[in-house]
């Protein structure tokens, strides 16, 4: 087994960044571009700017993070990502990577591309991760749960890893949901 590079160096994800605007430049007949928020509390909420290439895409984050009452003309996003799905990194070996699908987070940028990969989740997943990075620096604990309330007040947390039952176990009938995948 080969070790890959833990990870992507600044000239690879500028390669990369560019095919996927070249991608949206030439093979994309239309783009969708989502700007919201990460982050249901004003005071700690992220602006994001997402762009892909298909409207499902869009769709999903449309309901996956919270929308601008009004359009602004002005938005300036704390971070953007570039969801290149259709471009793949071709010369993945030569790069020291593990395949040609890339999903490469760029804090000092502020930016993301993902390419090879149709998964919805690693827009999700990335932007938690980021909130994850963002939260602790103000003295904000994060956490990946699902949350409900009972008739008496009693709050129950519900941690996992995605797909391991946090929305199910909240869910209860007998119990006001909270918060899912918060």
């Amino acid at each position: 087994a080969r070790m890959a590079a833990e990870r992507a160096t600044e000239e690879q994800v500028a390669r990369l960044r560019e095919a996927i605007v070249e991608r949206y430049s030439t093979a994309s007949p239309q783009l969708y571009v989502f700007e919201g928020y990460c982050g249901a509390s004003p005071e700690s909420q992220r602006k994001v700017r997402i762009i892909t290439e298909f409207v499902w895409q869009h769709h999903f984050v449309t309901n996956m993070f919270i929308r601008q009452d009004q359009p602004d003309p002005h938005f300036e996003p704390d971070f953007t990502i570039l969801n290149g799905c259709g471009v793949t990194n071709a010369a993945y070996e030569d790069d020291d990577l593990n395949s040609d699908c890339f999903v490469m987070f760029n804090i000092e940028e502020q930016q993301a591309i993902i390419g090879g990969t149709w998964y919805t989740g690693e827009m999700k997943k990335g932007l938690f991760s980021m909130m994850n990075y963002w939260l602790p620096r103000e003295d904000i604990m994060s956490m990946h749960c699902s949350a409900n309330i009972g008739p008496d007040g009693d709050t129950a947390l519900f941690f996992g890893l995605s797909g391991t039952g946090k929305t199910t176990l909240s869910a209860d009938a007998s119990r006001q949901l909270i918060g899912d995948d918060e």
